[in-house]
């Protein structure tokens, strides 16, 4: 008879890691199947992928045995994901009332033409971080 050992072949430790991928993979099994409103801006997709960029920005922010200036730069990448997830706010603030997944364009609201310069300026600011740092 053979003696075959199975955790010769397989680890069986935890990773934290393991937990988004099963999750990820989940989520690419049933998309397909799902309705087209799942999909929409400010519904379940789109608010756990905000809800994701939240959690690494907040384990960016809570270093614990590496260098903090890259956690610091991090945090600041996560802060850009953000905001461009948000459409820098204008998806939560600025919907057209009784349309589904409408919203003003940056024309017609009143800060619309300060939005994309001061975005590029905290990119920039982001950079002057990264090479300042020389991370």
């Amino acid at each position: 008879m053979v003696n075959f050992n199975f955790s010769s072949w397989v680890n069986f430790r935890f990773y934290p890691i393991i937990v988004p991928a099963v999750l990820w993979l989940g989520v690419v099994a049933f998309y397909q199947q799902l309705p087209v409103h799942f999909a929409h801006e400010n519904n379940l997709f789109e608010n756990l992928q905000l809800a994701l960029l939240f959690i690494g920005l907040i384990m960016a922010m809570l270093p614990s045995t590496s260098p903090k200036r890259l956690f610091r730069f991090v945090a600041l990448v996560f802060s850009v994901l953000i905001l461009r997830e948000i459409s820098y706010g204008r998806v939560l603030f600025f919907a057209v009332p009784d349309a589904v997944d409408q919203f003003y364009s940056w024309s017609e609201i009143n800060y619309g033409f300060l939005a994309r310069p001061l975005f590029g300026a905290y990119v920039f600011g982001v950079l002057v971080y990264f090479y300042r740092h020389k991370l």
